[in-house]
């Protein structure tokens, strides 16, 4: 509730601009969807900072986007599983850094759906 004469705050687009971006392993399509980051140690890092921002802007809600680089006719159940398990997989590792899992949501966006790369895209939703 707002006091009188108060305005709400809208946010319409809003991200987290990581210093670097988080890369999985490539997946063939067809097999397994395994969510592997290209760099354990830097995305360990990268997420730890998010984990920072967030404990200082603790009402913040996240939507954490998982990406594929899957080609327009590729993109079905398979495409769509991979990128959710991208996503899951930088959402709780973000809540192993302290995060309570409630803050964050995780959606799959493969190929053009998306941006089109094999990353996340952290999205703020709220505060």
């Amino acid at each position: 509730m707002t006091k009188a004469g108060a305005k709400e705050s809208i946010i319409t687009d809003a991200s987290i601009k990581l210093k670097e971006a988080i890369d999985f392993k490539p997946v063939h399509y067809g097999k397994k969807q395994v969510a592997l980051y290209k760099d354990e140690d830097k995305t360990d890092g990268v997420l730890g900072d998010v984990a920072d921002i967030l404990a200082v802007y603790s009402s913040a809600t996240v939507v954490v986007e998982g990406h594929t680089a899957t080609p327009p006719e590729k993109i079905d159940s398979w495409a769509h599983e991979l990128a959710k398990t991208r996503a899951d997989k930088v959402k709780a590792s973000v809540v192993t850094h302290g995060i309570d899992s409630k803050r964050l949501s995780a959606k799959g966006l493969p190929g053009n759906l998306g941006d089109g790369h094999p990353d996340v895209k952290l999205k703020i939703a709220g505060f």
